[in-house]
């Protein structure tokens, strides 16, 4: 997810989900709140396109959708069974 958002030039976020990973590690429940956190409200996780040379790119756009969708849902699982 962090590389597809760095090619989309979008660097501040890719730095904040490099960060959450590396959280991941030494507190995995804040990590998870955090991440989470990243879908609500406007200019979200869930508001960006990924776009290379001025054009939307299609393929990288539904790769990034898959990711952001599997780690939602699996962040929210995860927080349902605990």
């Amino acid at each position: 997810m962090a590389v597809l958002l760095q090619l989309g030039g979008y660097n501040d976020w890719s730095a904040s989900i490099r960060s959450l990973a590396n959280d991941f590690e030494y507190s995995p429940e804040r990590a998870r709140s955090d991440f989470l956190s990243l879908y609500g409200g406007m200019g979200s996780l869930n508001d960006l396109l990924i776009y290379i040379n001025g054009k939307i790119s299609i393929d990288e756009n539904e790769e990034f959708d898959k990711i952001r969708s599997e780690l939602y849902d699996d962040f929210k699982w995860i927080n349902n069974i605990l």
